[in-house]
């Protein structure tokens, strides 16, 4: 899978417009054997991390700062709470977001329309996923429109994870794609992205040219770019019915907003 220019480009627009706030403090989990790798991947990764935290004064302030996100690469303690603080009431504002041509789930003309930008490696949007994300949509039924766009700031594969799920969508298979991406432990790379579409009979040719594509790779910088020029700061962000929610807040917060929205508050 070729690195060039799409995965530069996709580095340099995390490191300058991303608000994400890191936690210095927070240790960062090794994953090379000798110390000498360990002690060189902690100080590229403190680099980055620095670089990325100098930018915060320079981003949109659209939209207030929410609690840092965990993720894989940064590790929380064993009995954090994965949910970033709610900031759905401190502002009025709605904001425009673009559905068009993004992968959704429920009636096109629902009175509610969610959309989620989430990164596959990110800790909280798996957690999300996995305790809110149907329970939410059975509690709605045809009420709701579930839309999905990329965030993929966290790491290289954040980023082929969202173009191999994006190939997917181009066979109309990216929910199913999706759910593997955020259930399943095996790591992220090009050989579990082709598993992934075996076994949901994907073309696997057809598949495999769309990952090397630049069409691909830069339909998933166009939603990180609206993203960070929108303000976003970390993920999984949501816009319901165009009102910023920053987090993997549980259900009960959804449904006071929704219920809100339909007049049944």
């Amino acid at each position: 899978m070729k690195s060039g220019k799409m995965l530069v480009l996709v580095l340099f627009i995390s490191v300058i417009v991303t608000a994400c706030v890191f936690d210095l403090g927070k240790s960062v989990t090794p994953t090379l054997d000798s110390l000498g790798d360990r002690k060189t991947e902690q100080a590229e990764t403190q680099m980055f991390q620095e670089a990325v935290g100098t930018s915060v004064a320079a981003t949109v302030s659209a939209m207030p700062t929410g609690t840092p996100i965990p993720t894989e690469l940064i590790a929380p303690p064993a009995s954090e709470t994965p949910i970033a603080e709610s900031t759905s009431n401190a502002s009025p504002d709605r904001f425009d977001i673009p559905i068009q041509s993004q992968p959704f789930l429920g009636p096109e003309n629902a009175p509610i329309v969610i959309v989620e930008f989430s990164d596959f490696n990110c800790g909280y949007c798996k957690k999300w996923h996995l305790e809110t994300f149907q329970p939410l949509l059975d509690a709605y039924p045809g009420q709701i429109r579930f839309v999905y766009r990329d965030y993929p700031f966290l790491s290289e594969q954040s980023f082929y994870a969202a173009v191999s799920a994006q190939c997917a969508y181009e066979q109309d298979t990216f929910w199913g794609y999706h759910d593997a991406l955020f259930t399943r432990s095996e790591p992220k790379g090009t050989d579990t992205y082709l598993l992934f579409a075996q076994e949901l009979g994907l073309d696997i040719p057809e598949f495999q040219a769309c990952m090397e594509s630049e069409q691909a790779q830069e339909e998933v910088i166009g939603d990180l770019q609206f993203a960070s020029d929108l303000g976003v700061q970390g993920t999984p962000t949501f816009f319901i019915n165009g009102l910023p929610m920053v987090g993997a807040q549980p259900m009960e917060t959804f449904i006071a907003i929704i219920d809100e929205e339909l007049g049944d508050g």
